[in-house]
């Protein structure tokens, strides 16, 4: 049963003193739980779930692939148990980088971003090198109208990731401004978990709107 005060307001954390401390606490019991065998299990087929659930969202997967069924993440999930070839196998394995391709390719895809995935779950702290090699962990071996895609490199040219182009979100596709919102994502999830804030040098690129040169 859920706690509560007798106007209807629930007790939430914020409203029980909770401090960075005690949320960074709260992030450390549940990395103490990773390798609990009924821990590790779910993490990994709730991990496949989500991968395929926004795999279908973006429209990549066939038709007639289940997102819900466990029979569609369980061996994707398994084999990914038994690889010992790295996140980035020789020679790479092509797919189609829009999708809708035979189960092989389908199989690579979906592997790649798994391992994409766990590379970047294992990371404490994010930064530019470990968002490039996430995406070229994700796009190995992708190809786009026959050509291989430039994977782990940002953009040159705006471009945006929908269904459709909302006037508001346009401004995300100019290279510039990406690299700069995707460096203010970063620093604020290492803040969160550090206690610390943005840093300076991002905070300054977020406030003037000035170019923001990543770090190697």
């Amino acid at each position: 049963m859920c706690s509560g005060t007798l106007d209807g307001r629930f007790a939430l954390p914020w409203r029980q003193g909770a401090t960075v401390e005690i949320l960074q606490q709260g992030i450390r019991n549940s990395q103490a739980q990773q390798h609990e065998p009924h821990m590790s299990n779910f993490r990994k087929h709730t991990g496949m779930l989500n991968i395929l659930l926004s795999n279908k969202t973006e429209g990549t997967l066939p038709a007639n692939v289940d997102k819900y069924s466990f029979s569609t993440s369980a061996p994707v999930a398994k084999e990914l148990d038994s690889q010992d070839n790295g996140f980035l196998p020789q020679p790479p394995l092509p797919w189609i980088a829009e999708g809708h391709q035979g189960k092989s390719a389908t199989h690579t895809q979906l592997i790649q971003h798994a391992r994409a995935q766990q590379y970047l779950f294992g990371k404490p702290q994010l930064n530019s090198c470990t968002v490039k090699m996430t995406h070229k962990i994700l796009m190995w071996g992708a190809e786009d109208n026959g050509q291989t895609v430039l994977a782990g490199e940002y953009r040159t040219h705006p471009a945006y990731s929908a269904l459709w182009e909302p006037a508001s979100l346009r401004f995300l596709g100019i290279p510039s401004f990406g690299v700069r919102f995707m460096l203010i994502l970063c620093s604020l999830r290492n803040g969160l978990l550090s206690g610390h804030g943005p840093s300076a040098p991002i905070r300054h690129a977020a406030v003037k709107g000035k170019a923001y040169s990543p770090p190697n």
